[in-house]
């Protein structure tokens, strides 16, 4: 779980510029529901967090073919 905190961390700081009011607050939540599933792993904080996880491993996945976007080892099996 600190992986994907950090990721979502870095993700956040990466578009803070770009972020409404909106987006904040929904940013905010989703933060909170990721540290309440790390400090106390229950399937209803898991639950709550399954929307910033997925979106967190989405960006994570879109990041890495970005960077190897060139590159001839990049294979759905390296993804």
């Amino acid at each position: 779980m600190s992986h994907i905190i950090a990721d979502f961390l870095l993700s956040v700081k990466d578009r803070a510029h770009m972020l409404t009011v909106t987006d904040a607050a929904a940013v905010s939540e989703a933060f909170g529901a990721l540290v309440r599933a790390m400090v106390r792993q229950t399937p209803a904080t898991l639950e709550a967090a399954r929307a910033p996880i997925t979106a967190i491993q989405f960006d994570r996945v879109r990041r890495f073919i970005a960077e190897n976007l060139k590159s001839p080892d990049l294979t759905p099996d390296t993804i």
